[in-house]
């Protein structure tokens, strides 16, 4: 499953979102097949990722907001972590920059509770781009 989701990123990246989809979707039913809620998070996040980089943002904050949940119910707040980062772009994408903020200090906390320091940059530059907005119509507030 871990090499579909690889191959499918490489299919992002060269822009073959058809062939992506395909992947990922592959990796999603080799986890479901496995069993287990932490393969069904890897896959459908990556399944998140894709309808992002198609540009469906909604359908994309659907697939995060399920994955953080499985992520919850299994502890894994590193998992947690990105993928409210994750639901925090697609917020961006969608325009609404107050949610993306508010989802991405969440994110941050997430990784903040493990010192996970990667996670903790990604997170704070997300942010930084969401407060480049921030005077667009008074719109986003910032967190402490």
């Amino acid at each position: 499953m871990g090499s579909l989701c690889w191959l499918g990123f490489v299919q992002l990246l060269l822009d073959d979102l058809g062939a992506a989809r395909v992947t990922f979707e592959s990796a999603l039913a080799v986890g479901e097949r496995l069993g287990g809620p932490l393969l069904r998070a890897y896959s459908l996040s990556k399944l998140g990722i894709h309808d992002d980089a198609e540009g469906r943002y909604g359908d994309a904050m659907r697939l995060h907001a399920e994955v953080t949940g499985l992520f919850d119910s299994i502890g894994d707040r590193g998992g947690t972590g990105y993928t409210l980062s994750r639901a925090s772009m697609s917020a961006f994408g969608l325009g609404d920059f107050p949610e993306a903020l508010r989802l991405g200090r969440a994110g941050y906390e997430a990784f903040s509770a493990m010192n996970h320091r990667w996670g903790m940059g990604a997170t704070l530059r997300e942010r930084q781009m969401a407060e480049g907005f921030r005077d667009v119509d008074g719109l986003l507030t910032v967190w402490d």
